[in-house]
């Protein structure tokens, strides 16, 4: 689960700013609701309290956008190779040093075998290199996290802390060039795992993989790109999964019975190899089968039954909205039932108010899922839900003297209760910032 994400010197982001979904116990029912589980804290042993997720606030060009941008760098340097074009971008704040390191940190807390670790994964870079990066682990006890025990860090090209189960992995790496690249995704992409055997059997190997693993498949960021093979895989090879996006669909008053799902691949290829004039090299035949085999084609239709006449109708057809709403709804469940978080920018822009609340609401009322979200958003009406805590309820307020964006939460507003203020007001009346000083 989500602990915490850390920007600093990150487009808008000039200081350190911390989005947290830990906090201190807070007696409010709402806030009860809305609890994962419970980690003691590093600095006093007390509880703190995991959160299921959280709603960002703020005006357009305020830095919401920026945030989520962040965490999807810091995805892509952990899991990608192909760095440079993420790398030979300035991601520091462009009115001050632009050549200071951009930070990216982010803690969770995994479980292994069934004992919990708290994790820190701390990433430094700047044009065209990685100049530091760092991750450690505590274990969770019963009352208390103990002391910290670091896995590697680098500085630049240098490794200058590892974990000694670790030392025939860095001797491996040492003599190589990974400066534009995290060692996270060398570690676990770029060796023979038969070879380090016992390397990567031991528990800080174990930690760092749950660590990658965690922002590879566990951080789920929505965009605006959908994927008919994608839809297509997910539904035809599990029908659970297309029982729960047809009643989600019947619930949000989508009218569809079902799906015909056709693999198309062997055909298509079939009908290439007929149509090709004269011989090709058998071995790019086999290179194009080869392709077209690993990237499968498929038709898609929906199937509705009106006044007991049965119609179907190819999936391009259907709104742009009800195809995106399947796509968005198979990672929406695939974060439901494993557990992962899921990240929407300005959700408004995909869904109607209504359909907002019925996703939020996914997250909010679930029983047997530890997923999370972080929503950004304009729309008001969740100041009004009474079913999120004042530590869900976060703002990016940009200074345009500055122009420097920050985040805090509701929470830091002493004053605001629960019962006595109505949150949406406040917010539109300006009294919480992060909102727009339009001139009429």
């Amino acid at each position: 689960m989500l602990l915490k994400l850390e920007l600093e010197n990150f487009l808008s982001f000039k200081d350190r700013q911390i989005f947290s979904l830990v906090a201190d116990y807070n007696r409010s029912e709402i806030f009860n609701d809305n609890i994962l589980g419970k980690i003691p804290s590093i600095a006093t042993n007390k509880n703190q309290y995991i959160l299921n997720g959280g709603i960002i606030y703020g005006s357009n060009a305020g830095g919401k956008t920026n945030f989520i941008v962040g965490v999807g760098v810091l995805k892509n340097l952990v899991t990608s190779s192909e760095n440079d074009h993420i790398l030979k971008n300035n991601f520091g704040f462009h009115f001050s040093d632009r050549f200071k390191p951009s930070i990216l940190n982010i803690e969770l807390i995994k479980e292994i075998e069934e004992e919990k670790y708290f994790i820190n994964y701390q990433l430094e870079f700047v044009k065209n290199k990685i100049s530091k990066e760092r991750i450690s682990y505590r274990d969770v006890l019963k009352t208390k996290l103990s002391e910290e025990k670091v896995i590697f860090e680098r500085e630049g090209q240098r490794i200058t802390t590892f974990d000694l189960s670790l030392k025939p992995i860095i001797n491996y790496f040492e003599p190589r060039n990974f400066i534009d690249e995290t060692l996270m995704y060398n570690f676990v992409n770029k060796i023979n795992y038969e070879f380090f055997e016992e390397s990567i059997t031991g528990k800080a190997y174990q930690i760092l993989k749950a660590c990658y693993d965690y922002i590879d498949k566990d951080i789920i960021i929505l965009d605006d790109e959908f994927d008919k093979s994608y839809i297509a895989e997910n539904l035809k090879h599990d029908e659970s999964l297309k029982d729960q996006i047809l009643a989600a669909l019947d619930d949000i008053d989508i009218k569809i019975d079902d799906f015909d799902i056709v693999d198309t691949t062997e055909q298509e290829i079939e009908n290439f190899l007929a149509d090709i004039e004269g011989d090709i090299p058998d071995e790019l035949k086999e290179s194009f089968i080869n392709r077209r085999r690993k990237n499968r084609s498929y038709t898609i239709k929906t199937l509705r039954t009106i006044e007991g006449v049965s119609y179907s109708l190819d999936l391009r057809q259907e709104s742009l909205g009800t195809i995106k709403f399947i796509h968005e709804f198979i990672q929406i469940f695939d974060c439901l039932t494993n557990h992962k978080l899921y990240i929407v920018d300005e959700i408004e822009n995909h869904y109607h108010p209504m359909i907002q609340r019925y996703t939020l609401d996914l997250f909010l009322n679930q029983s047997d899922t530890k997923a999370q979200f972080i929503f950004t958003t304009h729309n008001t009406d969740f100041l009004e839900m009474n079913n999120m805590s004042k530590e869900q309820i976060w703002f990016i307020q940009k200074d345009n003297q500055l122009l420097q964006s920050e985040l805090y939460s509701l929470a830091e507003f002493q004053d605001v209760s629960y019962q006595n203020h109505n949150w949406r007001n406040m917010y539109n009346e300006g009294r919480l910032g992060a909102i727009p000083k339009v001139i009429y």
